[in-house]
């Protein structure tokens, strides 16, 4: 797994990670089990899907409830990979109606409630991209999944313009 990770993570390298069958192995190993293992796996995943293409592949592949268990992990390197990951997948607009139905917004949610600034960017990046789907019932899912827009103050460590 440690190898397809280094090489998930090279864009020149996905036709060969894609053409040699790795996806399968790579989303089996997005579960929760070793951390580093998962870590490799999920970076994998967030690798492969910064490439338009394969983004509906990997949900096609069954990504997305490895990844929802990886967020509920304990491990603070898994969950910020599984936040980039989502945030990279929801920029396909099939993805984005996914996401809203397979349970992902409230992993989405607890990610970007945290207290660390990676996590919370790269989650809100993805439930932005999955809001921007005004087709169907993914807003209603979402705001009945919890999302809600609440005023924030944030602390003067903040890097954003929001005061």
């Amino acid at each position: 797994m440690f190898a397809l990770g280094n090489l998930a993570s090279d864009p020149q390298n996905l036709d060969v990670v894609m053409q040699g069958g790795c996806l399968k192995p790579i989303v089996s190993f997005a579960f929760p089990g070793d951390h580093n293992v998962q870590f490799q796996a999920v970076a994998a995943l967030r690798g492969l899907a910064v490439n338009p293409e394969v983004r509906l592949e990997i949900t096609r592949a069954g990504a997305l409830e490895p990844l929802i268990l990886a967020a509920q992990t304990d491990n603070i390197e898994v969950q910020r990979e599984v936040a980039a990951a989502l945030a990279n997948i929801s920029l396909n607009e099939e993805n984005k109606v996914q996401i809203a139905r397979s349970g992902c917004i409230p992993a989405l949610i607890q990610l970007a409630l945290s207290d660390d600034r990676e996590r919370e960017r790269y989650s809100v990046m993805a439930l932005t991209n999955v809001a921007e789907m005004v087709e169907g019932r993914t807003q209603r899912r979402m705001l009945e999944e919890g999302v809600s827009i609440q005023k924030r103050r944030c602390s003067a460590k903040c890097s954003c313009n929001y005061r």
